[in-house]
C-alpha cells in the first residue's frame, strides 16, 4: 500500500497538513480494525456474540425505516462501484465527497437499526443520530476499535477514553502527521476522537458566548466560566467514530474542500485513502446489517433487501484527463 503524502514540499501548506492528518486518522482506524478482526466473518461473529449476551431489547419491527436503510445501502454501493483501480485519478475529486457519502451511508443504515430498537426513533440530525447510535449500539454491540469513545472535558487535558488503550497525555503528544503503526494506533485513534470532541465543545462554547439574552449592553459576547463549560460538557454525548466521520464530512464539504485537491500529484495516496475509508464504511454497515438480521431474522431482512433495486454504474469510456 502506498504511503500517504510524505513530500516536505507538499507538507508545507495547511491544506496538505490537514489532508495528511485525515489520511493518517483513517489509516489508524483501519490498522486497529484489521489487527482485531482478521476477517469479515470474525468481525460478524463477534458482533453476534455481543448481541447474544446483551439484554435483548424490545423490537419494533413495524417501525423499520426502509427509506433510510435503502439510502444507506445504495450510497455504499455508489462508493464501492467507483472504478478507482482502473481510473485512479477519479479519486482526486471523489475524495471531496467521500466523507459525505461515508457518513450518510452509515447514518442511513444506522437509523434503520435504531428504528426497530427505539419506540421513538431520533430526529434525523447528526446530534440525534450520534447520541442514540453511540450508546448503546457502538459502545456495547460493536467490538474494538469501533467501540472506542472519547468522553469528559471541558478541556482536552481532562478527556478520557473508553475501550482504547490511551490517555489524554499520550494523545496530546501524538503527532497527527506521523504515519500510524500498530504500536501507536490507539493514540492515533484517540487523537482523532479528542480533536473532534474538542472542536465540538469549542463550537458549543462559542454559541453560549454569543447568546444574545445574556450579553451585557455594549458588548458583542460574554465570557463563560469553567462551571458553565462543565455543564455544556455534561450534555455532550461520548464522541465516536461517527462524530469523527461527520467532522470530515463538514470539513470536506464546507470548511476546507481545497485540501482534497492540494494533493493532486499523489495518485497512490488519493486512491489509498479512498479505499481505506470505503473499507471502514463497509465494516460499520456490515456490523449494522448483522444486528438488523439478529433482531429481525434473516428471512425478514432478505425480504426487505429484495425490494431494493440497485443501480448500475454507467460505463466510463472516455475520461477528461
Amino acid at each position: 500500500m502506498a504511503e500517504v503524502i510524505t513530500s516536505s514540499d507538499q507538507a508545507s501548506t495547511n491544506e496538505n497538513l490537514s489532508l495528511l492528518t485525515y489520511y493518517n486518522y483513517i489509516k489508524a482506524w483501519n490498522i486497529a480494525y484489521n489487527k482485531r478482526c482478521d476477517s469479515e466473518d470474525a468481525f460478524i461473529d463477534e458482533i453476534r456474540k455481543l448481541a447474544s449476551i446483551s439484554k435483548r431489547p424490545k423490537i419494533y419491527k413495524d417501525n423499520f425505516d426502509k427509506g433510510s436503510y435503502f439510502r444507506g445501502i445504495l450510497t455504499l454501493q455508489l462508493m464501492n462501484d467507483l472504478p478507482v483501480d482502473e481510473h485512479p485519478k477519479l479519486t482526486f475529486t471523489a475524495n471531496i465527497w467521500l466523507p459525505v457519502h461515508s457518513y450518510y451511508a452509515i447514518e442511513g443504515a444506522g437509523l434503520a437499526l435504531l428504528s426497530i430498537r427505539l419506540q421513538n426513533p431520533p430526529q434525523k440530525t447528526h446530534i440525534g443520530f450520534s447520541s442514540s447510535f453511540t450508546d448503546p449500539i457502538l459502545r456495547r454491540l460493536f467490538p474494538y476499535p469501533f467501540n472506542g469513545l472519547c468522553t469528559g472535558g471541558p478541556t482536552a487535558d481532562s478527556f478520557s477514553f473508553r475501550n482504547i488503550d490511551t490517555t489524554a497525555a499520550k494523545v496530546k503528544v501524538q503527532s497527527n502527521i506521523a504515519c500510524p503503526s500498530e504500536n501507536d494506533v490507539d493514540n492515533c485513534i484517540g487523537k482523532s476522537l479528542s480533536t473532534t470532541r474538542d472542536r465540538k465543545l469549542k463550537d458549543e462554547y462559542k454559541k453560549r458566548r454569543m447568546h444574545k439574552e445574556k450579553i451585557k449592553p455594549g458588548r458583542t459576547r460574554r465570557n463563560i466560566g469553567r462551571e458553565e463549560k462543565e455543564e455544556i460538557c455534561s450534555k455532550l454525548c461520548d464522541t465516536s467514530i461517527c462524530d469523527f466521520i461527520y467532522r470530515m464530512r463538514e470539513r470536506s464539504n464546507y470548511d476546507n474542500p481545497i485540501m482534497y485537491l492540494s494533493g493532486t500529484n499523489d495518485t497512490d495516496s488519493a486512491r489509498s485513502h479512498y479505499k481505506d475509508l470505503l473499507h471502514l464504511t463497509k465494516a460499520l454497515i456490515e456490523g449494522i446489517n448483522t444486528l438488523i438480521e439478529f433482531y429481525l431474522g434473516k428471512k425478514e431482512l432478505d425480504k426487505i433487501k429484495s425490494e431494493l433495486k440497485p443501480f448500475e454504474m454507467p460505463e466510463i469510456d472516455d475520461l477528461p484527463f
